[in-house]
C-alpha cells in the first residue's frame, strides 16, 4: 500500500502538543546559559571526547549541507508538456537521461471501466494532471470507486524495445499497451464479491512498431482510503532500465540485509549480556524497520510471498511501525533514564498501543482513515528525540553527539521522502539509507560502551588477581603463625591431661579434654589453608610415578569413617591399570573426596570405581546422600564455596576440600567434574593420564599411624567432636519453684553450650539446652521459658527462621530473644531485629555483658508483665 511515509515511520514516538511544550519550554530557557563549570581532568577519556564531538559535529553538518543541496537542486517535478492526451517524448535524450517520469495530463474517465475496443466509443475524458490520488484531485472524487486512466506516448524510433515501470496503484488493476492485456494485479472487479486487491510495483517490457503508443489503465478501489496512483510511471531503454532496477533491487537487498545483521549483532550482545538492555531495544527496533523496508517501496516480502493478501501485508506495515515506536523509545530511555521525560512518554506509549489495536481489529479503510491523526505529534517526537540527547550533550553524557547525528541523519531521510512523495523533490527515497547510518552510529556507540565496559573489567579483574595473590600469601603467613602457638597449646593440654596424677577434678580434665579436641580442630583448619596455599602456588614438589589404584585405596579403607549405614566400596578391579600421578596427592584426593562423600551421606553407600577412557583413566566416588542443588554446583571447586547455606549447614568446613581436590588434580595433569541429582546423591569424577615406561612404580607403605598422618593431613575433626557431646552435662534444672528464670540456650556448637552454661549457672538461673531450632520449638512445648539465647547458623533451621517461628506465639515483651552468633555485619543485625529478635550479639563475647544484657531484657519483662496496683 503505498500511502504517505511519515517521519514517525522513522523515529518514532509521537508526542502531545502540549506534553511537548511543557517539556521544551524548561530547556529552551536554560538552553542559552552557560553550563556549569565542573573540574575536568585532562584525560585520554576527555581528549576522546572532543574527538568524538568533532567527528559527529562534522558528520552532522555535511549530511546537513549534502541533503539540503540534493533538496534545493531537485526541487519541482518537472511535468511533461501534454496536447490532446498526447505525450511527446521524440526529441528526448534517452541516452544521457535513460529514463523519464510521465508527470503530465493524462485523460480519465471516472467509475467506468474502459477496455481498449471501447475507446472510440466512450467519449472525450476528463484531462488531469498525474500522477495523484483520485481523492486529492481538485475536484476529488471518492476514494472507493472506479477510474479508467489513459496516455499516448510519441517515442523515437531509435529504441525499439522499452520497459514501463508501473508505480503501486491502488488497490487492483489491468493495463493494456497498444490494446493489448501486459499486466493484471489482483481483481479489479466491480463485483465485490470478485474483486481482489493486490498492491506491488512492476516493470513491464514491450516493443514499439509503431507510434504513438497507447497506455490504458482500468483501476478499482475498494480497499484503502487512496485510491489510483501517487508516484509516476517511468519509461526507458529497456536494457538500460533493467541493469539499473537490478542495481536498486540489489541495494535495497543489501541495506536489509545489513539491519538485519546489526539487529542479529545486538540481540547476541544481549543474550551475552543480559542486563544491557540498550543492545535489546536497538536489536528490536532494527528488526521492525528491516521489517518495514522489505514491505514498501518495492515489496520483496510480497514477492516472496505473493498468496497472502494486501490487507494483511498492510497492518503488518501498520504494526511495525508501532512497534518500532516503542522498542527506539525504549532503546533511547535506557541511554537517558534520567534525562527523559516519563509524563510524556508513558502516555504516548498507551497511545501507540491503543491504535496497534485498532490495526489489528478494525477493517484497513476504517484504520487508514484515523491513520492521521497518529501523525499529528510527529514535529512533537523529532524535538524530543534530538532534545534529550542535547541535554545530555550539555551535560557531558558520554556517545550524546553519537546520537544526535543519528536521529539528525534520520529525521533528513525521513522529511526528503515525505517531499518526494508529495511530488515537490525528484531525489528518490533514502529513508532506508539514513535508517542504516542510523543504526551503525548507535552500533557504534553501544559497542564503545562495550569496549569501556572490557577495560573496565579488564582492569578489575588484574586488580582482583592481584588482591587474590596478596590473599592466598596473608592466609599462608597467618596460618605458619597459627601454628607454632597452637603447638604449644596442644602439648601443655596433653601433658596436664595425661601427666595428672589426680590433682584435676573430673570437670577441669573434662575442659582440657575439650581444649585439646578445639585446638586440634583448629590446628586442622590452619593446616588446611596452609596445604590449600602450597598447591595454589605449585610450592609442592609432584613425583610422577606409577600407581595402582586398587592398592592405593585398600591401604585407605581402614582409615575411612566407616559405619554400619554408609559402608565404602571399593570397586575398583585388582587389573586396573596403573595411573601416573603422586601417591601421596592421589591418596589425599580419594580420602577428602570419600570423607566428604561419607559426610554428607546419611544412609546408603559410598562407592568407588574405575572406568577406562581413551587416554586417561576416570576415578568415580559415587554417595547415596541428598545431592547438590544444580544452583549451587558450578561453584563448588571454587574456593571458599559451599553446597549448603552457612546458615542452616549441617556440616562445618571452610569451604576449601573440593577447591583443594581439584588444585590436587591439576597437579597431576588431571581434570575433575561432579554430577549430583537432590535426593539421589553425588558422582564426584577425577581423570588421570596412564602410567607409562618411563614411570617408576609405587605401591603403598605398611599401615601405620604415621603413614595416616603423612597421606591424610586432615583429621576428622567433626567426628572426634561430635562424639564429644556425650561427654556434656545434662541441663540444669531448679527445684525451688517458679521463681527461678528458665532461660533457653539454643546452639549446635557443644563448646558454646558449655560456655553459656558456665557464664550463667552460677548466677542461679535454670538452664535448658537445644541443639538446633526443631529441639527448642519441641522444647517450648513442653517448658515455659523465660528468655532465649539463639545462634542463627545451626542445621536444618537457621535461628532467623526459628526466632520467626517463635514470634508467631509470643511477643517480643513476653519473651526475650537474644541472637548470638559470628555474624556481624549491618545486613544480618537488620534481618535479626526484623525477624523479632530483642536483642543482637556477635561472639566471642564477655561473660559479664552477656550477663548484663541477660538482666536487663528480664527486669525489663519483669515490669512489663507486673500486675497494676
Amino acid at each position: 500500500m503505498d500511502r504517505r511515509p511519515t517521519l514517525y515511520e522513522s523515529v518514532a514516538l509521537p508526542l502531545s502538543y502540549t506534553g511537548t511544550y511543557g517539556y521544551l519550554i524548561p530547556f529552551l530557557r536554560n538552553l542559552g546559559q552557560p553550563p556549569q563549570k565542573k573540574k575536568l581532568e585532562e584525560s585520554e577519556d576527555t581528549v576522546y571526547n572532543g574527538e568524538m564531538r568533532s567527528f559527529s559535529r562534522t558528520v552532522m553538518v555535511g549530511t546537513l549541507l549534502l541533503v539540503s543541496g540534493l533538496l534545493v537542486t531537485s526541487c519541482g517535478a518537472q511535468k511533461l508538456p501534454t496536447q490532446d492526451g498526447l505525450m511527446d517524448l521524440s526529441s528526448w535524450n534517452f541516452s544521457s537521461h535513460p529514463q523519464v517520469a510521465l508527470n503530465g495530463t493524462w485523460e480519465m474517465w471516472w467509475s467506468k471501466l474502459i477496455t481498449p475496443s471501447e475507446i472510440g466509443v466512450a467519449g472525450p475524458g476528463q484531462s488531469v494532471s498525474m500522477p495523484r490520488f483520485w481523492n486529492s484531485l481538485p475536484q476529488p472524487y471518492p476514494a472507493l470507486g472506479s477510474a479508467t486512466f489513459r496516455l499516448r506516448l510519441k517515442l523515437p524510433n531509435s529504441v525499439g524495445h522499452w520497459l514501463l515501470r508501473v508505480p503501486n496503484i491502488h488497490c487492483a488493476y489491468t493495463l493494456y499497451i497498444n490494446g493489448q492485456k501486459v499486466l493484471q494485479m489482483g481483481n479489479p472487479s466491480l463485483d465485490p464479491r470478485l474483486y481482489r486487491d493486490a498492491l506491488r510495483p512492476r516493470v513491464v517490457p514491450f516493443t514499439v512498431r509503431a507510434s504513438p503508443v497507447e497506455i490504458l489503465i482500468n483501476v478499482v478501489n475498494e480497499s484503502d482510503m487512496y485510491g489510483g496512483f501517487r508516484r509516476p510511471f517511468v519509461i526507458g531503454p529497456q536494457q538500460t532500465l533493467l541493469a539499473r532496477y537490478d542495481i536498486n533491487h540489489s541495494l535495497a537487498m543489501a541495506v536489509s540485509g545489513a539491519l538485519l545483521s546489526l539487529g542479529l549483532l545486538q540481540l547476541f550482545v544481549f543474550f551475552l549480556q543480559p542486563y544491557k538492555w540498550s543492545h535489546l531495544w536497538l536489536s528490536l527496533f532494527s528488526f521492525c524497520i528491516t521489517w518495514r523496508g522489505l514491505s514498501t517501496g518495492d515489496r520483496l516480502m510480497a514477492e516472496i510471498f505473493p498468496q497472502v493478501p494486501f490487507v494483511v501485508w498492510s497492518k503488518l506495515e501498520y504494526l511495525a511501525v508501532f512497534l518500532g515506536v516503542i522498542f527506539v523509545s525504549f532503546y533511547l530511555q535506557s541511554l537517558y533514564r534520567s534525562l527523559w521525560p516519563k509524563r510524556i512518554v508513558l502516555p504516548f506509549l498507551g497511545y501507540t498501543v491503543l491504535f496497534a489495536g485498532l490495526n489489528i481489529f478494525l477493517p484497513l479503510e476504517t484504520f487508514a482513515y484515523l491513520f492521521p491523526f497518529y501523525e499529528i505529534p510527529l514535529l512533537g517526537v523529532v524535538v524530543i528525540f534530538f532534545v534529550v540527547p542535547l541535554r545530555g550533550a550539555r551535560r557531558r553524557h558520554r556517545g550524546s553527539w553519537i546520537v544526535m547525528s543519528g536521529i539528525l541523519i534520520l529525521a533528513i531521510g525521513a522529511v526528503n521522502d515525505l517531499l518526494y512523495l508529495g511530488n515537490l523533490v525528484s531525489t528518490g527515497y533514502i529513508l532506508d539509507k539514513t535508517l542504516l547510518v542510523f543504526m551503525l552510529f548507535q552500533s557504534f556507540l553501544l559497542s564503545r560502551q562495550l569496549a569501556d565496559d572490557y577495560h573496565i573489567i579488564e582492569s578489575q579483574v588484574k586488580e582482583q588477581l592481584a588482591v587474590s595473590k596478596l590473599k592466598d600469601e596473608f592466609l599462608a603467613r597467618v596460618s605458619h603463625e597459627l601454628r607454632t602457638p597452637l603447638y604449644g597449646m596442644l602439648g601443655i593440654a596433653d601433658t596436664l591431661e595425661k601427666e595428672d596424677k589426680g590433682s584435676l577434678t573430673p570437670g577441669q580434665k573434662y575442659h582440657i579434654s575439650l581444649l585439646n579436641q578445639v585446638s586440634q580442630r583448629l590446628l586442622e583448619m590452619v593446616t588446611k589453608i596452609l596445604d590449600f596455599s602450597d598447591l595454589k602456588g605449585r610450592k609442592v614438589s609432584v613425583n610422577l610415578t606409577a600407581v595402582p589404584l586398587k592398592a592405593a585405596i585398600d591401604f585407605l579403607m581402614p582409615y575411612f569413617h566407616q559405619n554400619d549405614a554408609v559402608p565404602v566400596i571399593n570397586a575398583v578391579r585388582n587389573d586396573f591399570p596403573p595411573v601416573a600421578g603422586d601417591l601421596v596427592l592421589i591418596q589425599q584426593l580419594i580420602y577428602q573426596l570419600v570423607e566428604n562423600a561419607i559426610k554428607h551421606t546419611e544412609a546408603g553407600t559410598v562407592r568407588l570405581e574405575a572406568t577406562v577412557l581413551s587416554s586417561r583413566a576416570a576415578i568415580h566416588i559415587t554417595d547415596t546422600g541428598k545431592g547438590i542443588p544444580k544452583t549451587k554446583q558450578a561453584l563448588l571447586f571454587e574456593s571458599f564455596h559451599q553446597g549448603e547455606d552457612a546458615e542452616t549447614r549441617t556440616k562445618a568446613g571452610l569451604g576449601l576440600g573440593l577447591a583443594h581436590c581439584r588444585e590436587i588434580v591439576q597437579q597431576m595433569n588431571g581434570s575433575i567434574s561432579l554430577t549430583s541429582e537432590e535426593k539421589k546423591g553425588t558422582t564426584v569424577t577425577f581423570t588421570l593420564p596412564w602410567a607409562t615406561p618411563e614411570h617408576p612404580s609405587s605401591n603403598p607403605p605398611e599401615k601405620t599411624e604415621s603413614h595416616k598422618n603423612q597421606y591424610i593431613p586432615v583429621g576428622s575433626w567433626a567426628r572426634s567432636f561430635a562424639s564429644s557431646r556425650t561427654l556434656v552435662d545434662p541441663p540444669a534444672r531448679s527445684d525451688e519453684g517458679g521463681a527461678q528464670k528458665t532461660l533457653l540456650l539454643v546452639d549446635d556448637e557443644p563448646v558454646n553450650i558449655i560456655l553459656l552454661r558456665n557464664f550463667l549457672k552460677p548466677t542461679g538461673f535454670c538452664l535448658l539446652e537445644a541443639r538446633n531450632g526443631f529441639e527448642a520449638l519441641e522444647l517450648m512445648k513442653k517448658q515455659s521459658i523465660d528468655l532465649m539465647i539463639l545462634d542463627i547458623m545451626m542445621p536444618g533451621m537457621s535461628g532467623y527462621e526459628v526466632c520467626h517461628r517463635v514470634r508467631e506465639f509470643h511477643s517480643s515483651l513476653a519473651l526475650p530473644i537474644i541472637l548470638l552468633t559470628a555474624k556481624s555485619s549491618i545486613d544480618d543485625i537488620q534481618r535479626g531485629l526484623e525477624c523479632g529478635a530483642n536483642d543482637y550479639m556477635t561472639k566471642p563475647v564477655a561473660r559479664e555483658e552477656i550477663l548484663e544484657r541477660v538482666k536487663q531484657h528480664l527486669g525489663t519483662t519483669e515490669k512489663v508483665n507486673a500486675p497494676e496496683v
